[in-house]
């Protein structure tokens, strides 16, 4: 696992937010080939949507 995770999650939202193909993701983020396969791999493993949950339960606490 990487050491710092943050290029990759910033990454990930930079191609939900902007629509931009893995193959045009900047450097600053990683190599777009290792990106895309490391998304797949949490895709595969659950992990997207662990982290959906949490943030709606985080908003539904808030929101109380």
């Amino acid at each position: 696992m990487a050491k710092n995770n943050r290029p990759f999650i910033n990454g990930v939202f930079c191609i939900f937010s902007t629509g931009t193909p893995w193959p045009d993701l900047p450097e600053r983020y990683g190599g777009w080939s290792n990106s895309q396969r490391r998304f797949i791999s949490c895709r595969n493993q659950g992990f997207w949507g662990k982290i959906l949950e949490q943030l709606a339960d985080q908003r539904c606490r808030h929101a109380q």
